[in-house]
C-alpha cells in the first residue's frame, strides 16, 4: 500500500535521494510509525531543504492515515459501537437482590393438643423439630413467612382407635384445607397445599375436631412441612 500511494502522488518515488542519502522509495510492505519496517535504512547528514521537509511531511501524514485504516479493518465500529450504546449499559451492573431461603420440618404431636374438647379447636403443637431454616417458631408452633412467594406445606395425622379427626392448614387465622381421619382402627389423614404468602403471614395447624393418636415412645405418626417453592 506504501509503494503505490508514494508512486501515484509523485512525492517520492524509488531512487529519490533529496537531503536523504539512501533510497527512500526502497519501503517494505505496510509502514506503520510504531513498526521498524518502512524506515528510510540510510541515516541523515545535513539540514533537509524546504521542498524535502514539506514532501517527508505529506509521505508520514500518509502512511498514518494508511496504518489507520488498516487498524479499522481489524477493529471495524469498534468506537462507533461504543459511542451508540446507551449510558447506562456502560455503568456497572446493579448489585443482585439478597436471596431468601426458607424450610421447616416437625413431627410429634404434644400432649395437651393432640384432641378437641366440644366445639373448641385446639392449634397443634409439636414435640420435635426435624429441620428448621428459617420461619419456625417452636414456641408458637407457626410458621412465618420471611418474604414474599409461593411455599409449599404438607401434614398428616392418625385418628385413636375406633375415632376420628379433622386437621386444618391455616393461613393468618382462616382454614384453607383439611384432613380427615375416619373412624375405625387408627385411620389416616393428609393433605398439602401451595400458598402465597407475604412477609410475616402465619401458617400453623388447627385441630377442629377429634383426636390424634401419637405414639407414647420413639416414633412420630403426626407431622408437618414447608419450604419456600420460589421467591417474588
Amino acid at each position: 500500500m506504501a509503494r503505490s500511494l508514494l508512486t501515484a502522488t509523485g512525492i517520492l518515488t524509488p531512487g529519490d535521494k533529496t537531503g536523504v542519502e539512501g533510497d527512500l522509495g526502497n519501503l517494505e510492505g505496510e509502514y506503520c510509525p510504531s513498526s521498524r519496517k518502512g524506515r528510510a535504512k540510510d541515516t541523515y547528514r545535513g539540514p533537509l531543504g524546504t521542498d524535502t521537509m514539506v514532501r517527508l511531511g505529506l509521505v508520514i501524514a500518509l502512511l498514518a492515515t494508511a496504518c489507520g485504516l488498516a487498524w479499522g479493518q481489524v477493529n471495524p465500529g469498534a468506537q462507533i459501537i461504543a459511542a451508540a450504546l446507551p449510558p447506562e449499559t456502560l455503568a456497572a451492573p446493579p448489585a443482585p437482590a439478597p436471596t431468601c431461603s426458607s424450610g421447616f420440618s416437625v413431627r410429634k404431636a404434644a400432649r395437651g393438643t393432640s384432641a378437641a374438647t366440644g366445639a373448641s379447636r385446639t392449634r397443634l403443637r409439636f414435640q420435635e423439630v426435624l429441620t428448621s431454616e428459617g420461619g419456625w417458631s417452636p414456641s408458637e408452633s407457626d410458621f412465618q413467612a420471611p418474604c414474599r412467594g409461593l411455599y409449599y406445606f404438607s401434614f398428616h395425622g392418625v385418628a385413636q382407635d375406633r375415632g376420628d379427626f379433622t386437621l386444618a392448614l391455616m393461613k393468618d387465622g382462616q382454614y384453607q384445607v383439611t384432613a380427615y381421619g375416619g373412624k375405625g382402627s387408627f385411620q389416616q389423614g393428609s393433605n398439602s397445599a401451595l400458598l402465597l404468602l407475604n412477609p410475616g403471614e402465619l401458617v400453623h395447624l388447627e385441630l377442629q375436631q377429634g383426636s390424634l393418636y401419637e405414639h407414647p415412645f420413639d416414633e412420630a405418626y403426626t407431622s408437618f412441612s414447608g419450604f419456600l417453592v420460589k421467591a417474588y
